[in-house]
């Protein structure tokens, strides 16, 4: 399995298209700064899994248990590197209409990263 920050990379003639499969793509998808006196910041980070299966009737299974695996690795450790702390429930997605024999699921998670602090000028 490989982690890929941000997107996959360009499919080419060379590069077969198994090549990248089983995947997981984090993408950040948006970050909002509170205005309020709580000085808290929090980035939406959505996990794109990726797998290849050609028996169709086992790639579902594939993606659960790979989106299962990855679900509960984050909910065990929610905080990333002493700095980002995942906040509230993670929200998961296997669209109904898969580009089979590739098989996909979103994570949706919201974490809270360091907030700016203003610099004042005397």
């Amino acid at each position: 399995m490989q982690c890929i920050p941000g997107y996959l990379p360009e499919r080419t003639a060379q590069t077969a298209q198994t090549a990248i499969f089983p995947y997981i793509a984090v993408r950040v998808n948006e970050v909002h700064d509170d205005a309020d006196d709580r000085n808290e910041s929090t980035a939406t980070v959505h996990i794109i899994i990726g797998t290849y299966c050609t028996a169709n009737d086992d790639g579902w299974l594939e993606i659960v248990n790979l989106l299962e695996s990855t679900r509960q690795a984050m909910l065990k450790q929610r905080t990333i590197a002493n700095k980002f702390r995942l906040r509230g429930a993670l929200d998961a997605v296997i669209p109904s209409e898969q580009p089979r024999p590739v098989w996909v699921a979103v994570l949706t998670a919201t974490y809270s990263i360091k907030d700016i602090r203003e610099e004042l000028t005397y």
